[in-house]
């Protein structure tokens, strides 16, 4: 972890990478989990801001309505019906069962669970692909095995 209280903040993993400085945070928001990454910054105690997150999983096994997803702000919300794909409801999240892979530069990340990857932030523009979308929004785009495989080499 990044922060000794990061269990407070509902982090379930979080990882710096060496060579960009940037930090990957996998966080459960209540209602759904979330990857971020952040600016470039040191490792240690805080982090530097996030600039990027991507949805991972609804934690609530009906998904919201799209126009009820505004009672979830300023926090990031489920992803709504129509967006949310048929897997993304996934309850008791082990932190054992997740893990960051980073592409060559630092400046990517993807985040896996049981070693197969489910949401990724990929390139300076920070593009956003979630497994576990099937319409694009606010909470990524769904999933591209060809960014994936251009990203961080093979097509897992």
């Amino acid at each position: 972890m990044l922060v000794t209280d990061a269990a407070e903040h509902g982090w379930i993993l979080g990882e710096w990478n060496q060579v960009s400085g940037r930090h990957a945070i996998f966080c459960d928001e209540g209602d759904s989990a979330w990857f971020y990454l952040t600016e470039p910054g040191p490792n240690g105690p805080g982090c530097p801001r996030v600039v990027a997150s991507v949805f991972v999983c609804n934690l609530v096994p009906s998904p919201p309505k799209l126009t009820e997803v505004r009672a979830w702000a300023p926090g990031p919300p489920p992803a709504a019906e129509g967006f949310a794909g048929p897997d993304a409801y996934l309850p008791g999240l082990a932190a054992d069962e997740w893990a960051v892979r980073w592409s060559q530069d630092g400046h990517s990340g993807a985040l896996t669970h049981a070693g197969r990857p489910v949401a990724m932030i990929v390139g300076p523009e920070h593009d956003l692909f979630s497994r576990n979308l099937v319409k694009a929004g606010g909470w990524g785009r769904p999933w591209s095995t060809a960014v994936f495989r251009d990203t961080f080499g093979d097509t897992q």
